[in-house]
């Protein structure tokens, strides 16, 4: 898939995390942690890709908060950053702020890495909830306690060739049984032109549920649920999914003939006979929209039965469970909501999560007004469990085959969810 981090939590760090945390002066509780404002200094942990650009911040923060100091801690990636994350927890000696990849979250709760921030912001009068865009904030919760503050993200829309549809008098499809209506007419035509193109069978695990699962979201689907206690439930058996499933199959006769084999779906549409392209903020790097040689836009995802919905990721903002000063670890945390130049920064690697970060600078403008519509209603495609990777990967090897033709979507349905259900049991 394009743009995510495959950095979970391997299954024998959660153990270790669930047997060995509470080390020596670590206290989830936050018993005889720093509960009044006052000087100090924070650790931080990041990656090293960060690290320059959260001292730019902290100097940003102490030119307000003199009294407070920031020591950042890189790690050449974020599979190492979540080693020392763990190893610093059980010798009691946890990082005051820690960023955290959104497939790591709940592991991370679950494993008692992060304090439970929730009731503190509240009393801060911090209004999480209207801050941040649409429902990215959900990342950070297990039930209704916040953990953690997503500070970056990302979400999908739709590149559209308007030439081809105005070749064929359609209106650009709002709705997924439009993009299977205008599909046939394109078919019908016998011209080489098809409505819709991605990297079907070729990008990796988790296609089916981030670049395709921007369907399934707008069906209303989910692979999976997790209660407040972090019980995951296999979905596949909904009505739902089926509408997601049945959609991709009805959709793949009007998409290239090599769509299942073709890496590089982005090439295929700019030949100028398709009309629509899954595009992130990422593709910017790829491509110069003004090179194109035909008619284009951007809008949003083609509305299913749940509207248009589309699937998010990005990294989280969490305090270390056992950090002795978590009342200036929420100073920080109410600085960096609070300033659109830092959360401007933060978003150049995706998307901001807040709306004054599209005010100015790099993000306002046509650029990204399409995506930040979209991220008032995108999702994260499902919560992370520590065997998410394996997870995922159960369901796409399925979701492969019904594309391929090997499966129908009953035998989808029906072998998927008894396999998917057994390897979330082993997160019980």
């Amino acid at each position: 898939m394009k743009k995510i981090v495959s950095c979970f939590l391997a299954a024998f760090m959660l153990g270790a995390l669930l047997t060995g945390c509470g080390g020596s002066g670590s206290d989830s509780s936050g018993e005889g942690a720093s509960l009044g404002s006052g000087g100090g200094t924070l650790t931080l942990a990041t990656n090293e890709d960060g690290a320059a650009m959260w001292e730019e911040i902290a100097q940003r923060f102490s030119q307000e908060h003199p009294d407070i100091q920031i020591e950042i801690s890189p790690f050449v990636d974020y599979s190492a950053l979540n080693q020392n994350v763990m190893a610093s927890h059980q010798a009691g000696d946890d990082y005051d702020l820690i960023i955290v990849n959104h497939t790591d979250t709940l592991s991370f709760i679950k494993g008692e890495l992060l304090y439970p921030i929730g009731d503190m912001v509240r009393e801060r009068n911090i209004d999480v909830d209207s801050i941040i865009m649409g429902n990215l904030e959900n990342m950070g919760k297990l039930g209704d306690m916040l953990y953690t503050i997503p500070i970056n993200t990302d979400t999908r829309i739709m590149l559209v060739n308007t030439d081809l549809f105005a070749k064929y008098n359609l209106d650009i499809p709002a709705t997924m049984d439009d993009m299977l209506k205008a599909g046939k007419v394109m078919a019908g035509a016998n011209q080489g032109d098809y409505v819709f193109t991605d990297e079907m069978c070729t990008n990796g695990d988790y296609f089916s549920t981030y670049e395709a699962g921007i369907f399934l979201q707008s069906c209303g689907g989910q692979l999976y649920t997790v209660d407040e206690n972090g019980a995951a439930t296999a979905t596949i058996d909904t009505p739902e999914m089926r509408n997601y499933l049945d959609f991709i199959s009805e959709l793949l006769p009007y998409m290239p003939p090599d769509c299942t084999t073709n890496n590089d779906a982005l090439a295929a549409f700019r030949e100028g006979n398709i009309g629509m392209y899954t595009f992130g903020p990422w593709e910017y790097s790829r491509m110069d929209l003004n090179e194109l040689s035909f008619g284009y836009k951007l809008v949003k995802v083609p509305a299913g039965p749940a509207g248009s919905v589309s699937t998010s990721g990005g990294f989280q903002l969490g305090v270390g469970s056992g950090s002795k000063n978590i009342a200036l670890a929420l100073d920080f945390i109410d600085f960096l909501l609070n300033d659109s130049d830092s959360m401007m920064l933060i978003g150049m690697s995706g998307l901001p999560t807040v709306d004054s970060a599209y005010e100015q600078g790099e993000f306002a403008g046509e650029k990204y007004e399409v995506f930040k519509e979209q991220l008032a209603s995108s999702n994260v495609p499902q919560a992370p469990v520590a065997n998410l990777g394996e997870v995922v990967a159960c369901f796409t090897n399925y979701w492969n085959d019904m594309c391929v033709g090997n499966l129908s979507v009953e035998e989808v349905i029906r072998q998927a969810q008894p396999a998917v259900q057994k390897l979330l049991d082993e997160n019980a």
